[in-house]
């Protein structure tokens, strides 16, 4: 009785075992021959450039952006879409596109342009108003990035915005006192990112000049598609309001520097392919009632686009292997039980 048993359960056994193997088998080569790799990167960007007028402004004042694009490819592009991130000391009261459709929200601007043949070009048109109160002497530096299906990505020209006016009574910067030079480097680890990872940004600010620079102040406005997670800093004390971060460091001594890392996180929703730049600055009160703004390097960030509708699930390789396994454990099991059967009957 319990050699036909043992007989009768490795049969079985080695049946779906090979079974299951055999599918398991197939399903892993047809997955793993469907299965993209990482999809390549084109090997051009499109041409993109980007001018203002005027680039001195006052407050109250209209400044526009004029953005070209051109497919100089061969090939047409398609899902071509322009994004810029305006400076938080201008508002956006305008957007309109050559072709396609233009929207903006807050800082935020996008041109869904559509298809762009070869060799046709399209303008992003951005009017914006210098905001009512924002201080003599700031600056604002600012670029656009173009974006197509095919996964190219590029960006334009950096243009400067002054406020203070050419000609106009409002001086220019006055450098923080004599003697003092205050330097604003910035960075962001990783640079890109998927929804819901970190980027984090640092923000080192030097005294580079041979005497105090005082009240020194840092401020940074986080990209509208990054929240604003935590903020440490080195000297000084730190606050945030929504996108707007503020470090209150306070004099900062010849050859001192301070060092600011602000964590942010991509918000849930974010389009693929966004992009943006950030700019800090550090502003140092002058000692007569004036301040200068120091503004650091830019830093595009960038989320990573979706791999193309219609790739493959790259865990069915992973599914069908574990189908295999299983089949070929399940095989060996009734051939083992096959064996101890055969050598009882033998016995």
């Amino acid at each position: 009785m319990h050699k036909r048993l043992t007989r009768v359960l490795g049969t079985i056994f080695c049946v779906l075992g090979l079974g299951l193997a055999l599918f398991g088998f197939d399903g892993a080569w047809r997955a793993y021959g469907q299965t993209a790799g990482p999809t390549p990167t084109p090997d051009f960007d499109l041409p993109i450039t980007k001018a203002v007028s005027p680039s001195n402004a006052l407050p109250g004042d209209t400044v526009t952006f004029s953005i070209n694009v051109t497919n100089d490819q061969p090939q047409t592009q398609t899902n071509v879409v322009i994004t810029d991130s305006v400076v938080n000391f201008l508002e956006v009261v305008g957007a309109s596109s050559s072709k396609g459709t233009a929207s903006f929200s807050g800082q935020e601007v996008r041109a869904d342009v559509g298809t762009l043949a070869s060799g046709e070009s399209v303008r992003l048109t951005i009017t914006t108003r210098v905001r009512v109160g924002t201080a003599p002497g700031t600056i604002g530096q600012n670029v656009a990035f173009v974006n197509t299906a095919s996964g190219s990505s590029s960006s334009s020209n950096v243009v400067t915005v002054t406020i203070g006016g050419e000609g106009t009574p409002t001086p220019s910067p006055t450098p923080v006192p004599a003697g003092s030079k205050l330097v604003v480097e910035k960075s962001a680890s990783p640079a890109s990112g998927k929804v819901g990872d970190l980027i984090t940004f640092k923000i080192v600010v030097r005294n580079t000049g041979g005497s105090t620079a005082p009240n020194v102040v840092v401020n940074d406005r986080i990209l509208d598609f990054l929240e604003v997670v935590s903020v440490q800093t080195s000297k000084g004390s730190a606050a945030t309001t929504g996108q707007d971060v503020k470090v209150t460091v306070g004099d900062l001594a010849a050859g001192e520097s301070v060092t600011i890392a602000i964590t942010t996180k991509i918000r849930a929703g974010t389009v693929s392919g966004q992009q943006g730049i950030n700019i800090a600055e550090a502003v140092a009160s002058d000692g007569s009632g004036g301040s200068s703004s120091i503004p650091s390097n830019p830093v595009a960030i960038a989320v990573d686009r979706n791999p193309p509708a219609g790739l493959p699930d790259t865990s069915a390789p992973n599914q069908a292997s574990w189908i295999f396994w299983l089949g070929l454990g399940m095989a060996i099991t009734g051939g083992l039980l096959l064996m101890v059967s055969r050598r009882r009957r033998v016995a």
